[in-house]
């Protein structure tokens, strides 16, 4: 798979297509939070880091999130990637 995603629906659970993925939320307050709320990278890469926009992640079987590459505002891959 690849590509952009779009969300489908909220639930507990639910029933899900081939070409679906189980995605695991929590809710923060009066909002939906998806994924991490950090992302740590070595000392002096900040300046790689300053313009990303976007994250690329991988889900794991479990429907857990992960942030693999940092993308800038054109969804270019920043830094080295190898997160």
């Amino acid at each position: 798979m690849g590509g952009d995603a779009g969300f489908l629906a909220l639930e507990k659970q639910c029933a899900q297509s081939a070409a679906e993925i189980a995605l695991r939320y929590r809710i923060r307050g009066r909002g939906v939070r998806i994924a991490t709320n950090a992302f740590f990278f070595r000392e002096g890469d900040e300046p790689t880091y300053r313009n990303a926009r976007f994250g690329e992640f991988r889900v794991a079987a479990n429907g857990e999130p992960r942030l693999v590459a940092l993308l800038d505002a054109n969804l270019q891959k920043l830094g080295d990637n190898r997160f």
